[in-house]
């Protein structure tokens, strides 16, 4: 929205005249919207939980399953943020990308359902990906 006010010359060309889905992935929710020829669609717009947090939660679960406990999601989430690629599952080096992998793989398409009845039926020419 801030480029379209502050008129981005090459973004807001290709967003004026077109349909735009903006996504806005959090550690609690993943909000969407859509802008048609610049203007917010409101009833083409939410909000689901599965986010981030929830994805950290369904990798921890995996690793449960697999390993025999879970680690802690404050310990999960630490690793990621310093970008380390495990964490420690009875004192085993655990790697998570296989686990966050599996777990996006089912909350995406969560996620995207959601979108999907949403939206219904609405032709998207872009897809603006943002998020902190």
């Amino acid at each position: 929205m801030d480029a379209l006010v502050n008129e981005s010359e090459d973004f807001v060309e290709d967003v004026s005249s077109g349909t735009v889905l903006v996504f806005d992935v959090g550690f609690f929710s993943v909000d969407w919207v859509l802008l048609q020829n610049k203007k917010l669609s409101q009833n083409s717009s939410g909000s689901s939980i599965y986010a981030t947090s929830e994805l950290i939660k369904k990798a921890s679960d995996l690793i449960s399953k697999e390993y025999g406990r879970a680690p802690k999601l404050d310990d999960m989430e630490s690793a990621i943020r310093q970008n380390k690629d495990y964490v420690l599952v009875f004192s085993k080096r655990v790697k998570i990308q296989p686990f966050m992998e599996q777990a996006a793989r089912t909350v995406s398409d969560t996620v995207l359902r959601e979108i999907r009845q949403s939206i219904k039926s609405q032709k998207v020419d872009m897809v603006i990906l943002t998020g902190g």
